[in-house]
């Protein structure tokens, strides 16, 4: 304080500003800066040796409508509600590109589909990794969904909390997850679970994959309206082709030809 008081007295009472260069210029880039990848290989002129992330893992959940039809208070009612019954990812790395699945018939599914996805991400941090290993990177794993910071976010949230993994960021908005970091306590891998849609415009899947992933999206037909929480255990169980009446949606009032 006394310092501060001396100073004042030079100045009578002023406030001084005084505007300090830096020796050299900085460029404004915090895109490149705030990547410590980006960073190291931009200061070192190695700018030639950046290569995007090529591995990852995808995920997908369906669900099935449970209607309860129960009163909470006066003025509130809830009709139904979604439950989570299949979780399945895609999993690329420098091998190929391969699948699993888990399923509501199997004892706390999410966890085991958490478990394989940790054990997958392993290979794909390697195969990430640059060649030169003093370069330096964030080794998280992203885990793609697709439309997902709403709905499907929601089904795995409480299972990203557990004695074996725990959530170490969490970036939102409101009720949307942008994204969310998840550590495994033993063995340190980090997943970064994210909606593809953050990389570009609202847009369908099928646009989606034409458009980024230069490809043609062939998906099967899945008998959505005819699986319910009444018969989910016995048909999911049947080895036969399911009838084609199936596949007829009820809410569209479509068929399937």
């Amino acid at each position: 304080m006394k310092r501060h008081m001396e100073k004042c007295k030079k100045n009578n009472g002023k406030i001084v500003k005084k505007v300090i260069l830096a020796k050299f210029a900085r460029p404004f880039v915090p895109h490149i800066l705030n990547n410590i990848t980006n960073k190291y290989l931009f200061v070192n002129n190695r700018e030639i040796e950046f290569k995007p992330i090529e591995y990852n893992i995808t995920n997908d959940i369906e669900t099935f409508e449970k209607f309860i039809q129960q009163n909470y208070g006066e003025d509130s009612t809830v009709i139904s509600y979604f439950i989570a019954y299949c979780i399945a990812s895609t999993v690329k790395n420098k091998s190929g590109i391969h699948s699993f699945c888990y399923d509501i018939r199997q004892a706390d599914f999410l966890d085991q589909w958490l478990n394989q996805v940790f054990e997958e991400a392993k290979q794909i941090k390697k195969d990430n990794k640059y060649e030169d290993e003093s370069i330096p990177q964030h080794f998280e794993v992203s885990v793609f969904g697709f439309h997902s910071t709403k709905f499907d976010v929601s089904f795995v949230f409480k299972n990203l909390k557990s004695k074996n993994w725990r959530i170490i960021k969490h970036i939102d908005s409101g009720t949307v997850a942008k994204q969310i970091i998840v550590r495994h306590k033993v063995t340190h891998i980090q997943l970064r679970f994210v909606d593809a849609q953050i990389y570009c415009t609202k847009m369908t899947l099928k646009s989606f994959v034409r458009d980024i992933g230069g490809g043609t999206m062939q998906k099967g037909r899945f008998p959505y309206e005819y699986i319910n929480i009444n018969n989910y255990a016995t048909e999911l169980d049947k080895s036969e082709p399911f009838p084609g009446e199936a596949f007829n949606n009820k809410l569209k009032n479509k068929s399937i030809s």
